[in-house]
């Protein structure tokens, strides 16, 4: 539970801060310096034929980089950029884990030379050579996620059917949030900064399930269902009323009308 649930919900995350970066990243590519910088990266053998589409995506997101990269936004984006790498290596190539540690490891190498060049090395791809490292990063971009989509969830959820959706998502990441919160926290655990995991800065989902108080939106739809309801039985009311108080003297005119012919 936890992980796969939550990717199978991409589609309907699509407003949130953190889906809307990657989905922004997704769409940047820059064929230049791919062919310049990833050239180790170009030479893997594809059976599904990807890396070449993946090393422009992630070259236009390095040019992308190179153009904002004074200020603390870079620092921010940077991150994002590290668990978009991850996500996308483990969508494109999870049938060939061999091909998955060569490309996380041919990225890393030749990242940090590019990044010389054109990121004046303020931001670096972070990788550990472990067999597990791609679900690490998978279950930490979920922790990452939440904690950058807490308030936009909080300060918008304003209905049932909203709420609804959330109360999913909130409750896929305490599974995730109850294993790294023991790993992390609970003992001194310093690696788990390397994945930008604070243990400080991540409130339990289950204080923002109490903030948007599903129970309670589900209470005020029902209440203004039955009243709008009981409106429409009112005003089809009025009417059959005002029907038959109409009926007599439409009456008295037909028997006028006949009377007079």
């Amino acid at each position: 539970m936890g992980s796969k649930e939550i990717d199978d919900m991409r589609s309907i995350l699509k407003e949130l801060p953190s889906y809307a970066i990657y989905e922004q990243f997704s769409n940047l590519d820059n064929e230049e310096i791919c062919k310049k910088h990833f050239t180790n990266l170009l030479k893997l053998q594809d059976p599904s034929s990807n890396i070449t589409k993946f090393c422009n995506n992630i070259s236009g997101i390095v040019k992308h980089l190179s153009e904002n990269k004074e200020g603390n936004d870079i620092s921010e984006k940077c991150e994002y950029v590290n668990f978009y790498i991850y996500d996308r290596v483990k969508i494109n190539f999870l049938p060939y884990p061999t091909l998955m540690n060569n490309i996380l490891g041919d990225i890393y190498l030749e990242w940090y030379l590019m990044s010389q060049e054109l990121l004046e090395n303020k931001c670096s791809f972070k990788y550990y050579r472990k067999i597990d490292e791609v679900d690490i990063w998978n279950d930490m971009k979920i922790m990452y996620d939440y904690k950058k989509n807490y308030k936009y969830i909080k300060d918008n959820t304003k209905d049932y059917e909203t709420c609804k959706k959330y109360d999913k998502y909130l409750n896929e990441v305490k599974t995730i949030y109850d294993k790294k919160n023991s790993e992390c926290c609970n003992t001194y655990h310093g690696q788990c900064k390397f994945y930008f995991y604070e243990c400080k800065t991540i409130e339990h989902p289950d204080t923002l399930l109490r903030e948007i108080n599903c129970s309670k939106l589900a209470k005020d739809s029902s209440r203004e269902t039955q009243e709008d309801g009981n409106n429409a039985s009112s005003d089809n009311g009025s009417l059959k009323t005002s029907m038959l108080a109409i009926s007599p003297f439409i009456g008295i005119l037909v028997s006028f009308f006949f009377s007079y012919k």
